[in-house]
């Protein structure tokens, strides 16, 4: 009886020290894992900022530039007494404005990080990018990642990724003070127009009413002075949309450098090899013993040998990278009897 209770007292012991073996392995499996995907995500992320803050907002600001070219067209060609159609062409400016604003606080929200002394990331380009940095950092220290690799992929952050997010950034915020300022001087010519206009139609009107004057007059209800202010804010809107469309392209090549350095980075995490040699320590294979307690008692990084060993029984707990760069663990019972 003793002795089957001592067998299931040893059985005991030695389940809960494989639980205390293998489940920081499988953890750290998940962690690397977890990265990777982390990383895929980032390009995602950057796919999807490469669409909305360059193809779509390059879009918008090529509609709201056809608008202000044909009100200013439209005076060129002596026609401003078509105040209606003038008017419509400048309203559909301020209305491409307004979509343009809210697209470029899509880009805002979708690079940069709301709170960077948070503990987890936001979902923001530069949050994850923290926080995949973090991750690798916490994986070399716990032996799970090659500390080359780490020292590289850390490399590519801190000195390609973060600095080209930076200037993606930069150009943001260049762009959004050139946009209002291009905004303020269309919102300015129209409420100048649409004034003066009400002005004129309410004073037609009455004069009309009376009979003292026809309703529409040759030179139109916007005087030349008016008309003439008119079309040159409507060149120096021109000129900021101009230089605005410069600024979209820049970012382009920001994030060019920032896409290849999150990808190196992606194909460092998912290979087992670096610099085309054996991988680390890890991929060669790290054996560490545990007592059946749970008391780690040695770690072995060129194969298992009971040499240092009293006699016992111990939990042996190999782990190593397989070829699609996993982190597996393999565990087996070590008796030492001398």
């Amino acid at each position: 009886m003793k002795r089957k209770l001592s067998f299931i007292l040893t059985m005991m012991l030695a389940l809960t020290a494989f639980v205390l073996a293998v489940v920081p392995a499988q953890a750290q499996i998940t962690t690397l894992a977890d990265t990777r995907e982390r990383v895929n995500g980032i390009l995602v992320q950057l796919r999807t900022f490469d669409n909305t803050c360059v193809v779509i907002l390059g879009a918008l600001l090529h509609e709201v530039d056809i608008d202000v070219l044909a009100a200013r067209r439209l005076i060129t060609v002596g026609k401003g007494n078509l105040t209606n159609l003038l008017l419509d062409y400048i309203r559909s400016a301020q209305f491409g404005f307004d979509r343009v604003v809210d697209t470029l606080d899509q880009c805002d929200t979708l690079l940069n990080e709301v709170d960077p002394t948070q503990q987890e990331s936001d979902g923001s380009i530069v949050g994850e990018v923290n926080a995949v940095a973090d991750e690798v950092e916490a994986s070399a220290a716990a032996d799970g990642l090659d500390p080359r690799k780490a020292n590289k992929i850390l490399s590519l952050i801190n000195n390609i990724i973060l600095p080209n997010l930076e200037c993606a950034d930069s150009r943001l915020d260049s762009i959004t003070g050139v946009v209002q300022s291009a905004s303020d001087e269309v919102d300015t010519a129209f409420d100048d127009a649409e004034s003066y206009t009400n002005q004129k139609s309410e004073l037609s009107l009455a004069l009309s009413a009376a009979r003292l004057l026809p309703e529409l007059t040759e030179t139109g209800p916007i005087p030349f002075e008016v008309l003439r202010d008119l079309k040159l804010a409507l060149g120096r809107v021109h000129q900021f949309l101009v230089q605005i469309l410069r600024a979209v392209k820049r970012i382009v090549y920001c994030k060019k450098w920032v896409f290849k350095g999150v990808r190196e980075v992606y194909e460092l995490l998912r290979s087992s090899n670096f610099g085309g040699r054996a991988a680390s320590q890890l991929s060669e294979g790290v054996t560490r013993i545990y007592t059946l307690s749970g008391q780690l008692v040695s770690t072995r990084t060129f194969g298992l040998s009971t040499n240092g060993l009293a006699n016992g029984v111990y939990l042996a707990v190999k782990q190593f990278t397989d070829k699609n760069g996993q982190v597996r663990s393999e565990t087996q019972k070590l008796v030492v009897a001398r």
